[in-house]
């Protein structure tokens, strides 16, 4: 009997659970479904931004391999595609134009040798600074810090100073996250051709001078005199 009595006053109040969970429905019902609208909405915007978001990465990737595979393109196109492409929110993409800048520039340096020292001077200056650009301003995009460092090293080794292309080269080497990839190969191969090049001058700067030339032999001595006469 007392078992029957809990069970119907556990019920009882069950019910009255029930009951008031409908009643605060009903009664915040506009503020419930507000709720709703203002989830759901903010789920679109999530949605929304992350296709956004895709879309123009996959806008950059295209226009980034258009300019830097297209072999119809003219230079001055890809001079100007590649400078809108590094202003962009892409960080990635914006990191790799500015790298092929910098190697832009670097071949027409190549090419200027002959040209007076000002404008020489003035594409060194362009090269360094699309590079120096990708390090310093995207450091978390690992390959196109590589690829700068590898460019700026290639820059130093063509001026004569081996230190400072040895300390690129070096530095791309201690990015083991790029494990694997063909720029540390790249750099490995610039090291060993370091090595290579420094090592006939490190011969050449520490073999002796050779020894001079052996006196000269003195002139024979004239023949004795004839014995005198008995």
């Amino acid at each position: 009997m007392k078992s029957q009595r809990r069970h119907e006053l556990q019920h009882n109040v069950l019910d009255a659970e029930l009951a008031r969970g409908v009643q605060f429905a009903r009664s915040h019902r506009t503020i419930l479904s507000w709720g709703v609208v203002i989830a759901a909405v903010a789920l679109l915007a999530v949605w929304l931004t992350v296709g956004y978001v895709h879309k123009k990465g996959l806008e950059a990737q295209r226009q980034y391999e258009r300019l830097t595979m297209d072999a119809e393109i003219t230079e001055a196109e890809q001079l100007d595609g590649l400078k809108a492409l590094s202003q962009g929110r892409d960080k990635r993409y914006a990191a790799l134009a500015m790298v092929r800048l910098g190697d832009v520039y670097s071949m027409q340096l190549l090419g200027a040798m002959g040209a007076p020292a000002a404008q020489q001077g003035e594409l060194t200056e362009m090269t360094a600074g699309y590079y120096r650009r990708a390090i310093d301003d995207y450091p978390d995009q690992k390959q196109a810090v590589a690829e700068a460092r590898l460019g700026l090293g290639k820059l130093s080794e063509s001026r004569g100073d081996l230190a400072a292309a040895r300390e690129q080269y070096q530095a791309v080497l201690l990015m083991t996250e790029l494990a694997g990839r063909p720029v540390l190969v790249r750099a490995q191969m610039e090291m060993q051709g370091l090595e290579a090049i420094r090592g006939p001058i490190r011969m050449a700067t520490t073999t002796s001078a050779p020894a001079s030339a052996p006196a000269t032999v003195m002139a024979a001595s004239r023949p004795a005199s004839k014995p005198a006469a008995k």
